[in-house]
């Protein structure tokens, strides 16, 4: 037991590409694309300085791990509009992520594991302009999110950390007036298995997050902008 100085270092490296095309014609517009990303960490400590010491302790790593991380995705998105009072959107995306984790935690904890995630994420919606001032709207879409490596790290040793997925469901309204333009939003988010905080910190002061297996956002926002003047535009919003 001394007294002792331990810095904790990060050495990371992150490259990639994407590639989008359009495609338009009179009534729709056509948006396709991929990607891919690699993502390679350092993460380890130092021991710059101890009181008590034995030989050759000075200025080496007491751990050490890296996390690898590549995505790809595939995405394709498609804006019709059937007349002019109605349109359709739909989005399609595909993700496909590859995690790896490998060395010991700074309380010499091996962290060793691998994780492949797959994703599939829809959405679609419709809108209806009764006319050009008044626009309704609906939509509904599906996406996922894997855990983060601190999630992974922070976890018990045989704790189960499952991706998150959440279904949103949108219902809005807008105004549009010559100096008002009012919207309003409904929505309704259900979650399965979301990262939501524990209300604890590790021990260096980040928050700590964990799965719940079921719950939900729901409420309103209103948004509205009046230009009072012709250089004066007065903004509100309340949710």
């Amino acid at each position: 037991t001394t007294n002792l100085i331990r810095q904790k270092w990060l050495n990371n490296y992150f490259y990639g590409f994407n590639l989008m095309g359009n495609y338009k014609t009179l009534r729709s517009t056509i948006s396709f694309g991929s990607g891919w990303n690699h993502y390679d960490g350092d993460h380890y400590g130092k021991i710059v300085w101890a009181q008590v010491a034995r030989l050759g302790d000075y200025n080496r790593n007491w751990y050490f791990n890296t996390g690898l991380k590549t995505e790809y995705n595939i995405f394709a998105k498609w804006d019709y509009r059937i007349n002019e009072h109605l349109s359709l959107m739909a989005d399609l995306q595909y993700r496909s992520i590859n995690y790896q984790i490998k060395g010991t935690h700074d309380n010499l904890r091996d962290l060793t594991q691998k994780h492949n995630f797959n994703f599939f994420n829809p959405k679609a919606g419709i809108s209806y302009a009764i006319n050009p001032q008044n626009n309704f709207y609906f939509s509904f879409g599906v996406s996922h999110r894997e855990p983060s490596r601190s999630i992974y790290r922070d976890a018990d040793p045989n704790q189960n950390i499952r991706s998150e997925r959440l279904m949103d469901y949108e219902l809005g309204y807008k105004i549009v007036r010559t100096k008002l333009s009012v919207n309003a939003n409904l929505y309704f988010m259900d979650y399965k298995d979301q990262f939501v905080l524990t209300g604890k910190i590790n021990n260096v002061g980040a928050p700590i997050m964990t799965n719940v297996p079921k719950s939900y956002r729901a409420g309103i926002e209103i948004s509205s902008a009046w230009q009072i003047a012709k250089k004066l535009v007065w903004n509100a919003n309340v949710s």
